[in-house]
């Protein structure tokens, strides 16, 4: 049988070994993928990790298996980490904090790019993402909805007493598809810095720095400066 839980704590009196990790301090920017290797494993152990405010629960809660643990993680999150010989028992044991941070704006500027138009985006190709945004327009909704009712009205309720909450986004990220994602969540705070980042990152001297600036003002000159000219393009 297993150790119960409860005596992880009370080892002193046994031969339990730490186990050792790499990196040794996990920190991320929330929503990256983060890898954890433990450094010269055992081969004899099995390696389980259990979310540390899971512990005394069954083994139905162990979030992974293995000598590494790939995960993106939204939060700091704190992991048991318990190396299982063949009777059983408990034969090593640690615990790790994985730091979730923040991430600056400069990067979600990048990262919450729609995947398809990236390269379009990045190269400034001002002509062929006029193109792809007038055919899909689908997406191109979803843009203006997520620029003026999501994050214009995250700015506006910065300040306010008002409790915003985390967003998933609608398309299908640029970072998604560097993490093997399914998803991508932005909380409140990320949601009104990309807009006040957005706009105080707009076209200067020609160029527009905040690549979500550029992808929104051709949207702005296709669907609401003159949205008659998509049925002469499209006649």
């Amino acid at each position: 049988m297993k150790n119960n839980y409860y005596n992880i704590f009370y080892y002193n009196n046994m031969s339990i070994t730490t186990i050792i990790f790499n990196p040794l301090i996990p920190i991320v920017f929330q929503g990256n993928v983060i890898i954890i290797n433990i450094v010269n494993p055992d081969p004899g152990l099995t390696y389980e990790w259990k979310p540390y405010n899971r512990i005394f629960l069954d083994d139905s809660y162990v979030q992974n298996y293995g000598t590494s643990f790939r995960l993106i993680p939204y939060k700091t999150q704190t992991f048991i980490v318990n190396g299982i010989d063949s009777n059983g028992s408990v034969s090593t044991f640690s615990q790790i904090t994985i730091k979730a941070i923040e991430k600056p704006s400069y990067l979600l500027d990048n990262d919450l790019l729609p995947n398809e138009y990236y390269d379009i985006i990045i190269n400034r190709n001002t002509k062929e993402l006029r193109k792809k945004l007038i055919e899909n327009k689908i997406l191109s909704q979803k843009i203006i909805r997520f620029y003026y009712n999501q994050i214009l009205t995250a700015y506006r309720f910065q300040w306010t007493n008002k409790n915003g909450t985390q967003y998933k986004m609608p398309w299908l990220t640029y970072i998604q598809v560097n993490n093997s994602s399914n998803e991508v969540v932005i909380s409140f705070t990320e949601q009104w810095r990309l807009f006040q980042y957005i706009n105080t990152n707009l076209k200067r001297n020609g160029y527009t720095k905040s690549n979500f600036a550029y992808l929104i003002n051709i949207v702005n000159s296709i669907y609401l400066e003159k949205p008659q000219q998509i049925y002469l393009i499209n006649s």
